[in-house]
């Protein structure tokens, strides 16, 4: 994520035949011991991760799934589901948690479970996504237990969806969620 132009980054990516782009991992960060009067790190700078680097992330998704047709797996301090949903909002086809983990060993449950909760909460049937082509892509109309019928996309839109009475995250050419909570 350390570069004046993360959508570039994201186009030669893709060009070079990537299938999907994960981001963000870690900004660089440095510290430096006030007693000693000395870096903390023998490298001066390290990756900085966690929730501090969230808005950094959530802006460098939506910068980079709105400049690629790949799906954009969306990282960098996701703590609860809230997290994860507003970088689903921003355009990342799935999430994964890091740090957290650490933290908590089952933030990961936890943010799955929440997303379900979210889903339910407003109405949403389905999390329609981004894909690499309106040909290809899969989406799951929710039942309320995460395990709705998985169907395979042949050019089907958001828009088809909508018609089908399927809420939508976003408008783009569909990818889904996959059910992996409960597998």
């Amino acid at each position: 994520p350390n570069v004046t132009d993360i959508t570039e980054m994201a186009k030669a990516a893709e060009a070079a035949g990537a299938d999907a782009i994960s981001l963000i991992n870690t900004i660089t960060g440095m510290k430096i011991d006030i007693h000693r009067r000395s870096f903390a790190l023998a490298n001066k700078t390290g990756g900085l991760s966690g929730p501090a680097i969230k808005p950094v992330a959530v802006r460098m998704v939506y910068q980079a799934s709105h400049a690629v047709k790949i799906p954009v797996i969306g990282m960098g301090g996701i703590s609860n589901a809230e997290d994860a949903i507003e970088f689903l909002l921003a355009g990342a086809s799935a999430v994964a948690v890091g740090a957290m983990n650490f933290v908590n060993p089952y933030t990961t449950v936890e943010v799955v479970e929440g997303i379900e909760a979210y889903m339910k909460k407003y109405g949403v049937d389905a999390v329609i996504l981004k894909s690499k082509s309106p040909a290809c892509g899969l989406y799951q109309k929710y039942d309320g237990s995460f395990s709705g019928k998985l169907v395979e996309g042949n050019g089907i839109t958001a828009q088809m969806l909508l018609d089908e009475g399927f809420k939508v995250f976003s408008d783009t050419e569909l990818f889904a969620i996959e059910e992996y909570a409960h597998s």
